[in-house]
């Protein structure tokens, strides 16, 4: 006997109906073809529940079931709609269960990144590979993990991009990557379509950022820093706070590249091509408290890596104990926040202000141009133009008139 498929249905009626039975198909009294399977799950009290339709097959008797999805991942009325539009397609001759199986066999994101790593990856140099694999496993694999590779469209992408419109840098990184593996995709044969999706998407403009933790903030985040516990994820941020290394490098920083005797870390990079990395004392203090001796340095556990989101989260717990706002606007309007980058950041220019020149910056921070290192120059010596002019006035030796505010509305009564 024919039932109308409700939500009701499904819920409350089932119980009474499968008594003494462990598998029926229930019908639906209005749209003919749309199917409820029920099953008895093993321990007897459970019922799994799936949506079906019946297509007819020439030459045979029995119509094939094709499957809809189960519930509650397809509510009742979802179920109903997808049931139509499957029906109707069976009636224009096309085949829904040829098509599921050809979606369900199409490559997924997961298939995409092995292959990726497998076959382009290794081509890279070391610094490339890490880069490419941090944007991966932190952005990418996030937003697209339950895709498969032919169904991400230019939509997804520009939802994913516009998500990360605080932190443009990073967003434009997350673009490159894509669109370089959404190219390899094409080449694998993964989308027969051969349209890369990041095509057409508008980039963000970079810009320089400004926020830093300044000479008022430094005592504060420095003296909340000494009263947080001595764990690896604040170690991290101490290690960051005093090196000013990327953060990926501090990060992923592995036992068996450092050598405390003579304070020294043996980076893969292309900027340091093999030079060994000076380590302060401080910096090697931090590393040598640390409990593991084997994976990576700053680790929770097992010698994994401390994930960047709980990073980030802990810098932010630091700044809101320290009285420190992250948020600051910029000179261009746009708001910044401090981020674990934001300590490179903050020691670049607090080595500036210092009086390093721009050979010493360079070296400091492995950049590999004098570019970036004359920038933070040009910062100091900004700032100070503004401080020696502050003081002149202050100071009034010549003594100049001091500007007087008037009233222009009060003065013309």
């Amino acid at each position: 006997m024919p039932h109308f498929l409700s939500e009701d249905f499904v819920r409350n009626r089932l119980g009474r109906l499968m008594a003494g039975r462990d598998e029926r198909f229930f019908r639906d009294s209005k749209l003919t073809g749309f199917l409820l399977r029920v099953r008895r799950a093993a321990e007897g009290n459970i019922l799994l529940r799936a949506w079906f339709i019946e297509q007819p097959v020439p030459g045979k008797t029995n119509p094939r079931k094709v499957i809809i999805g189960d519930y509650p991942t397809f509510p009742a009325d979802k179920a109903r709609e997808q049931a139509q539009s499957m029906l109707q397609a069976v009636k224009r001759g096309d085949d829904p269960a040829t098509e599921r199986a050809t979606k369900k066999a199409a490559p997924t994101w997961d298939d995409l990144v092995a292959v990726f790593r497998s076959k382009f990856l290794p081509k890279k140099k070391p610094s490339t590979r890490k880069r490419y694999n941090g944007v991966i496993d932190r952005i990418l694999t996030p937003a697209f993990k339950r895709c498969r590779v032919a169904d991400i469209s230019t939509p997804m992408v520009a939802a994913m991009y516009a998500r990360r419109a605080d932190t443009p840098a990073d967003a434009n990184n997350a673009m490159r990557t894509l669109s370089k593996m959404m190219s390899f995709a094409i080449g694998e044969g993964m989308r027969h379509d051969r349209i890369n999706p990041c095509r057409g998407i508008e980039r963000f403009k970079s810009r320089e950022r400004e926020r830093w933790i300044d000479e008022k903030e430094m005592p504060l985040f420095v003296a909340e820093l000494a009263r947080a516990p001595v764990d690896p994820v604040h170690d991290l941020l101490r290690f960051l706070t005093i090196t000013g290394w990327r953060v990926s490098d501090a990060r992923l920083l592995d036992w068996s590249v450092v050598d405390l005797k003579k304070l020294e870390v043996h980076l893969e990079d292309s900027v340091t091509k093999g030079r060994p990395t000076v380590l302060s004392t401080d910096a090697a203090a931090l590393i040598d408290r640390q409990p593991g001796r084997a994976g990576a340095v700053f680790s929770k556990r097992a010698g994994q890596p401390v994930d960047y989101g709980y990073l980030r989260e802990t810098l932010a717990a630091v700044l809101n104990k320290a009285g420190i706002r992250s948020e600051k606007r910029a000179s261009d309007g746009v708001v910044e926040r401090v981020t674990p980058h934001t300590l490179r950041h903050t020691a670049a220019s607090w080595a500036s202000l210092g009086g390093a020149d721009p050979f010493e910056l360079r070296d400091t921070f492995a950049w590999k141009t004098l570019a970036m290192a004359n920038k933070y120059v040009k910062v100091a010596e900004t700032r100070a133009r503004r401080g020696v002019e502050r003081l002149a006035g202050a100071i009034n030796l010549n003594g100049k008139a001091s500007a007087q505010v008037t009233n222009i509305a009060g003065a013309r009564r």
